[in-house]
């Protein structure tokens, strides 16, 4: 097994988008993908070992937390961002 693909990365920003209900704010930051949630919260995706994606979420462009899904499991991506949101309303509210 080899690392994620730029594909892998692309289709799991456009996910993440799609999840978190964001159409524009995906951005470059240091090699990763990262998806803008609001209140400066983001999640970071990268590619990682054993076709895994590196998920972090950054608070002001700092990781807070990792987490990871296989490439192409969009179900556990899915989930990693709803549970990533249902943090970020708890904290910011």
């Amino acid at each position: 097994m080899g690392r994620a693909t730029t594909h892998d990365v692309v289709h799991a920003a456009k996910l993440v988008g799609l999840v978190a209900g964001v159409r524009t704010a995906t951005y470059c930051c240091c090699g990763r993908l990262a998806v803008a949630l609001g209140a400066d919260w983001s999640l970071a995706i990268s590619p990682d070992d054993a076709r895994r994606l590196r998920i972090e979420a950054c608070l002001d462009g700092r990781v807070v937390a990792t987490m990871w899904a296989f490439a192409g499991d969009d179900r556990r991506l899915a989930e990693l961002v709803r549970a990533a949101l249902e943090e970020t309303a708890a904290l910011t509210a």
